[in-house]
């Protein structure tokens, strides 16, 4: 495959009849990494996978394993309907699933994955799930845990230390049981939680975050200590945002030298022949995603903006809408 390096070898075993078939496939992936710069931080891994098919049983094997450690195992039982002649596949929806993952993978790997180009993550995150039910009504258990994990936004200026985060899977909700971290001096963010883990495009989630003097925006010309209380909810494509944030201290400093950057603006001609009318074509606009904001932000006092003759400190309430 073009975007990767490494090897490759497999084995298919077929047996029974066209109308009712039997057999496995086995394939193994060997020192597999990919070819871009962006990803040479992750070491070569070896996949293996391997199918088989018994009677109405389709049983799937997977394991990932780098250079230093297994990375991840998953195996999963599905109830299928399979035939050669005439071809045919289908999943029986009525019957008994089985399903376990389990690993421990590093967040660099997330990081790189995201494409989190001004951001860094450390830390690993442990995960052992299983699954049991129909493949209408599956029941997830087990959990997720991340621990003394190190997050910074290098933009921002945000510096999150000894993250602990522990998610437990119950029916096909996954909550948010414990989550904390500290910005490495007095403040501390804690935030519980929970999202659906339905197989539709749109599912619902809570996140209720919690801010305790915790300084969040630390840039040169930007510094702010924090507190409040924010509620995430709604879907991840319609995000509604309610709380209060106090804004206990900031410094804010107007630059000497204001960098002026000169947007593009795209340009739209009216009133041209009918010809090049139909010619002419909009570049089609992605659809974003909608966050509605209903936010209360209190400035008691001890927010300074300072800088080319300006020596201020503010105070009030702002309420944030739309």
């Amino acid at each position: 495959y073009p975007d990767f390096t490494g090897s490759a070898d497999g084995s298919l075993d077929i047996i029974g009849t066209p109308a009712h078939p039997e057999g496995q496939v086995e394939l193994n992936f060997r020192e597999v990494q990919w070819r871009e710069m962006s990803f040479q931080n992750i070491p070569p891994a070896t996949v293996a996978v391997r199918a088989e098919v018994k009677g109405s049983s389709l049983e799937i094997d997977v394991s990932v394993d780098s250079i230093t450690e297994r990375t991840m195992k998953a195996n999963f039982k599905l109830p299928v309907l399979l035939s050669l002649s005439p071809p045919a596949f289908s999943l029986l929806h009525d019957a008994g699933i089985k399903g376990q993952l389990a690993g421990k993978t590093d967040l660099a790997l997330v990081q790189t994955l995201l494409d989190m180009e001004d951001q860094s993550v450390e830390g690993y995150v442990t995960v052992d799930l299983g699954l049991t039910g129909t493949i209408d009504a599956p029941e997830i258990t087990g959990f997720a845990q991340i621990e003394k994990a190190v997050y910074e936004n290098i933009r921002s200026g945000t510096i999150l230390k000894d993250i602990h985060i522990l998610m437990k899977a119950k029916g096909h909700r996954m909550v948010l049981e414990e989550a904390r971290a500290t910005d490495g001096e007095d403040g501390a963010i804690s935030a519980e939680g929970w999202f659906d883990l339905l197989f539709t495009q749109n599912p619902p989630f809570q996140l209720d975050i919690n801010i305790s003097k915790a300084t969040l925006l630390s840039q040169d010309n930007l510094t702010a200590r924090l507190g409040g209380r924010i509620t995430l909810s709604g879907s991840l494509n319609d995000i509604l945002s309610t709380g209060k944030l106090v804004v206990e201290t900031a410094e804010i400093r107007i630059p000497d030298r204001l960098t002026m950057e000169i947007p593009e603006l795209e340009v739209v001609e009216i009133n041209l022949p009918e010809n090049e009318m139909q010619l002419q074509k909009l570049t089609p606009v992605s659809q974003a995603h909608r966050l509605s904001l209903n936010l209360e932000v209190q400035l008691p006092g001890r927010v300074f903006v300072r800088g080319r003759g300006l020596d201020s400190e503010w105070k009030g309430t702002l309420h944030i809408k739309g």
